[in-house]
């Protein structure tokens, strides 16, 4: 067998756990379209979270679920972008896939996705490991893709 074939064939064979934990780039259209669909309520909010834990001791790798409350300090969003002031506390549960951990960002400005609490108890901001309701640094365009999800509906695609 020639030295090409063999070497392609062992990269495939490897590339299959390592694609395996691979995450998708956040759409944020897909995140609004899930929280639609989702049986519980949600918010959007634009701000920064803070007196958290902080980086997880061993990084993102190797970790174990963890839940704890940050203070959330930004904008409830609704169709009409930015609308309502929110300073309250947030609790937050990280999960873990294989070995990759979730990791709430503190003192940045994101843009997430929060359960509210059906008893008026503080919201959860649920992350998983590829973080697919978080974004970082939002960016006008997210607001506008939230706006238009609020106008006129949106389905992921």
């Amino acid at each position: 067998m020639p030295k090409a074939l063999i070497a392609a064939a062992l990269s495939l064979a490897l590339a299959g756990p390592a694609t395996a934990l691979s995450c998708l780039q956040p759409n944020i259209v897909a995140a609004f379209s899930d929280a639609a669909a989702a049986d519980e309520v949600y918010v959007i909010v634009q701000g920064q979270f803070s007196d958290g834990p902080g980086p997880r001791p061993g990084g993102t790798t190797g970790g174990e679920p963890r839940s704890y409350e940050a203070y959330f300090s930004g904008w409830t969003i609704f169709a009409n972008g930015p609308e309502e002031r929110m300073n309250a506390p947030v609790r937050i549960v990280e999960t873990c896939t294989a070995e990759w951990c979730a990791e709430l960002p503190m003192d940045t400005e994101v843009l997430t996705f929060l359960q509210r609490d059906p008893d008026g108890g503080k919201p959860t901001l649920l992350l998983n490991a590829c973080q697919g309701n978080l974004f970082t640094d939002p960016t006008e365009e997210h607001i506008e893709a939230i706006t238009t999800c609020f106008e006129k509906g949106c389905t992921a695609s």
